[in-house]
């Protein structure tokens, strides 16, 4: 019966509250710190969830119902159309947990759910004037039964929701971000970037890893990346990821706050996924399940007999983190490496010959063609030493390519036992066919097909850029090799020790769908395709919902460029 009666109430008045004795005296006491507190400009949405203690007793400030209108008209006052609807779009996605069968709540629930019908009610009084807002409300409200969840509410609020949704952020401004249980808080800087707070409430499960040692951990692990997460051309907006735990959400600022995302720490022999992450997921793997907290699917390939049949997943032979995240990790970031440098390297760097040491210091075809012969059937059909590199200061000559094969030449310096034994080079000639997989039905083994000669032509324009080496060349030792360095290209050699720094050769470790895909947020007119297409991620090709028209428009553009 009680929620019979406050939505009879909320209908007809806002005299929800009365105590008597003792706790009339407090409550009043109460009143008037709250309203001291107001006076103070206290202002934002989130402070209506708060409460106000006097002799002891606490109140909730929602129960102030007078007060409660003063916070949302100065929240409100000044603000264009748009914030408000901002504002009403936070306190909707806040209290969507209230949006069930009041049987299905809590006491305290039910009353919370009062507050927040008669909250919503001031806001939309603001928005549109007393009469005009006044009567929206009621229509809206009691169109429901009080013993039904109030969906038709939430649902003709949506309009006013969507466009705090799809409103593009001015400098300086904010909005939370709440889809299929994942929330963060977008901002925009006073530089026209972005930047994304995660509230992450570390869960331990099992293992080695503490919540606090996890969290430290991911900012480690972001500091690199967070400075190869840009959007498309021309404004080219950097998205910086924070990670946050519950406590210092807690700090900040008064509507600031993103609701908590809870993830759960297990051992290393559990699997790890973007609700759960073990002890042994490294930098890579951390970051790309972060990202997956944007709703964003994964978009590398797995067919049958590569795990899980997901054959139906939209992939990407882009580098980004969600598909070839390897390449993306290892070869797109910058890179400083630390090699013993025996006397073969020692001689080539001290020769003063500058093709021999950019021919031995790029990338060889295994790195350039991105694993590419895995796929392939590759012999050497050439080979020969000569005294000059047939083509100077590059390690890769790509022929040709037709259908299904391509032929390359690579050059390499051989060995250099001192600066006064001239440099040789090893030339060869290198014809490959691809290798067609024989499990696949014949529309997936098409697909395989088209992607392998997507991945050559990638290797042409790349054997063109005559890249560095991710890694230590021959003759030389690895001693540590990670992301970060001066983010140059260039190598130094001290005391046997040749150090490698290698710039980035991507402009952004995100696609720019996947980036925009970010900033529109839960917005229908901006995130319907995107969730059309994801729909496809994690079914098999040969399922029933796996929309093959859908699959064909999704290649296409819009959600990943093919």
């Amino acid at each position: 019966m009680k929620i019979f009666l406050i939505i009879s109430l909320l209908c007809s008045s806002l005299s929800l509250f009365s105590q008597t004795g003792d706790a009339r005296q407090h409550r009043e006491a109460a009143r008037a710190i709250l309203k001291t507190m107001i006076a103070g400009n206290l202002t934002t949405i989130d402070s209506l969830s708060q409460q106000v203690s006097s002799g002891g007793h606490n109140f909730d400030i929602s129960s102030f119902p007078d007060e409660s209108e003063k916070i949302v008209n100065n929240a409100f006052n000044g603000m264009g159309r748009i914030r408000s609807r901002t504002y009403l779009a936070d306190y909707l996605s806040q209290n969507q947990s209230l949006n069930r069968n009041p049987r299905d709540l809590s006491p305290v629930q039910i009353l919370q759910r009062g507050y927040f019908l008669q909250n919503a009610r001031f806001m939309m009084r603001n928005m549109k004037g007393a009469t005009d807002g006044e009567k929206d409300f009621n229509d809206r409200l009691c169109q429901s039964t009080p013993l039904d969840p109030l969906t038709n509410f939430w649902d003709t609020l949506a309009p006013m929701r969507t466009v705090g949704e799809c409103a593009e952020l001015n400098p300086g401004e904010s909005r939370t971000v709440s889809e299929n249980g994942r929330n963060y808080r977008l901002r925009r800087t006073a530089d026209g970037n972005y930047q994304a707070v995660f509230n992450l409430d570390f869960k331990y499960l099992s293992g080695e890893t503490t919540p606090n040692e996890m969290i430290n951990r991911l900012r480690a692990c972001l500091a690199i990346p967070n400075s190869q997460l840009r959007g498309p051309p021309p404004e080219r907006a950097r998205l910086e990821l924070i990670p946050l735990s519950p406590e210092e959400a807690d700090r900040l600022p008064a509507g600031e706050k993103p609701p908590a995302d809870t993830i759960t720490l297990a051992r290393r022999e559990v699997p790890g996924h973007s609700a759960q992450y073990t002890d042994e997921m490294t930098c890579m793997a951390l970051t790309h399940e972060l990202v997956h907290r944007f709703d964003l699917p994964d978009q590398y390939v797995e067919y049958p007999g590569r795990g899980l049949d997901y054959s139906c997943r939209v992939s990407s032979t882009q580098t980004n983190l969600m598909g070839n995240m390897f390449r993306t990790w290892d070869r797109q970031l910058p890179r400083e490496s630390n090699c013993s440098c025996d006397r073969n390297c020692q001689a080539i760097l001290s020769s003063g010959n500058a093709n021999a040491t950019n021919i031995w210091l790029a990338e060889n075809p295994s790195e350039m063609s991105d694993g590419l012969a895995n796929g392939s059937d590759c012999r050497v059909s050439q080979r020969r030493v000569v005294s000059s590199p047939p083509f100077p200061e590059r390690a890769v000559a790509f022929i040709s390519s037709e259908n299904d094969t391509f032929s390359f030449m690579s050059n390499r310096v051989q060995g250099v036992a001192g600066s006064s034994i001239p440099v040789t080079y090893l030339e060869e000639r290198w014809d490959c066919r691809f290798k067609p997989r024989t499990d696949l039905i014949p529309a997936l083994a098409q697909e395989d097909l088209e992607r392998f000669k997507t991945r050559v032509n990638n290797f042409r324009v790349r054997s063109l850029q005559n890249p560095r080496t991710v890694s230590c060349p021959m003759g030389s030792q690895v001693q540590s090799s990670q992301p970060g360095g001066s983010g140059v290209n260039s190598q130094a050699f001290n005391n046997g020790v040749m150090t490698l720094n290698r710039a980035s050769d991507t402009d952004s470790l995100l696609n720019a769908d996947q980036f925009n895909r970010i900033l529109a947020g839960s917005c229908p007119s901006k995130s319907t395709k995107f969730r059309e297409c994801q729909s496809l991620g994690y079914i098999s090709y040969n399922h029933g919902d796996c929309d093959k028209e859908l699959r064909k428009r999704c290649h296409q553009g819009g959600f990943v460029e093919p």
